[in-house]
């Protein structure tokens, strides 16, 4: 079973369903960045955030290829991928440059009302990316995979599964 979840996270090859998707990527994002919040608060201290920050770029680099396996049911190279979570990582960069700590999007607002002290463009470029993101996985969460094979192998989805769809 371990073989099985550590290969959804690392083979860039073949397809993945929507419930794949949308169910082990949020089970282990929910985990991890609830792990990492209980190091940085109980262990490391409120104000130290170094295990949550090293998580935000571990769980960015797990979701590279599970994406593009996600990308590859819909037909389309995992390339497609690449601007968005640019724009990802540039956010977090430029979050880890505001001083500001992200726990929650309503943690935006108080970006929002600095903007004369961080810059109007430093927030909008974030905001714009993190919109971006949201944009685009409710489209790969959303979207039917191609039914049968595709270029990039089998369909995901048993055959009695497909004929329902």
């Amino acid at each position: 079973m371990l073989k099985n979840w550590l290969h959804f996270y690392t083979s860039f090859k073949g397809r993945a369903s929507r419930y794949d998707f949308n169910v082990r990527t949020t089970l282990v994002l929910l985990v991890g960045t609830m792990i990492a919040s209980a190091v940085d608060g109980f262990i490391l201290g409120e104000d130290n955030r170094l295990c949550s920050d090293i998580w935000s770029y571990i769980a960015l680099a797990l979701t590279l290829a599970v994406t593009a396996r996600r990308l590859h049911d819909l037909n389309l190279s995992g390339w497609w991928q690449l601007p968005v979570q640019l724009f990802t990582l540039g956010a977090m960069i430029g979050l880890d440059r505001t001083d500001t700590k992200m726990e929650t999007v309503g943690d935006l607002l108080p970006l929002v009302e600095r903007m004369d002290e961080i810059g109007n463009t430093a927030i909008l470029g974030v905001l714009f990316a993190v919109l971006l993101c949201v944009i685009f996985f409710i489209l790969l969460s959303a979207r039917h995979g191609t039914k049968g094979p595709n270029k990039y192998g089998p369909d995901p989805l048993p055959p009695a599964i497909i004929d329902q769809t």
